[in-house]
């Protein structure tokens, strides 16, 4: 765990672009994910509590009572396919795909370029969940407000870039099914513990 989380944050402050990630074998790509949804799972719990704390001292917007009233509505396992299938595919196909274009249309200056694109792409894909929150929150807070989604942008770029495609859009799922399980837990012991 310590090492993978050491080579994520060496891989931040010099993000290169690697032409294969074929080299890993399945199984080390698998330990590799593992051990990063463990990370990202350790990184979300301060950063949401710091949200949270935000939130409630009013510094912060809240988070939308129109998707929270959305979720409630809707059978859980329509809440599993949203959250855990079908926003990870399409999230990792629009914010992640283009980060490893096929070698046949890859330009000789795409290195030159990518670690400005792998930052641009996980900070596009914390702004666009901005409309997670009630009204629209002023520019100032959007960073802020969208930290979670910011710092999951980074780890499933790198989990891109390390293992592929189709293991980052693993890896959001499962990173959705963990805050999605819990609350379906949490509805289902008492939905006002959501309001």
């Amino acid at each position: 765990m310590k090492a993978t989380a050491q080579a994520f944050f060496a891989y931040l402050q010099k993000p290169i672009f690697l032409p294969h990630s074929e080299a890993m074998t399945p199984v080390a790509k698998a330990k590799t994910v593992g051990r990063l949804l463990l990370l990202d799972l350790a990184l979300m719990l301060p950063t949401l509590l710091l949200l949270s704390v935000l939130e409630q001292t009013g510094i912060m917007p809240r988070y939308s009572d129109h998707l929270l009233e959305m979720l409630l509505s809707m059978p859980g396992w329509q809440v599993l396919l949203l959250a855990c299938v079908l926003a990870p595919l399409l999230e990792e196909l629009v914010f992640r795909a283009f980060l490893r274009p096929f070698a046949a249309i890859r330009p000789r200056w795409w290195g030159t370029v990518f670690p400005a694109l792998f930052f641009i792409s996980a900070v596009g894909f914390g702004l666009v969940h901005i409309t997670n929150y009630d009204g629209t929150p002023h520019w100032l807070v959007w960073p802020l407000a969208t930290l979670p989604q910011i710092v999951m942008g980074l780890l499933l770029g790198y989990v891109r870039i390390r293992c592929g495609l189709g293991w980052a859009m693993l890896f959001h799922g499962g990173h959705n099914a963990v805050f999605v399980s819990l609350f379906l837990a949490a509805r289902a012991i008492d939905p006002s513990l959501l309001a």
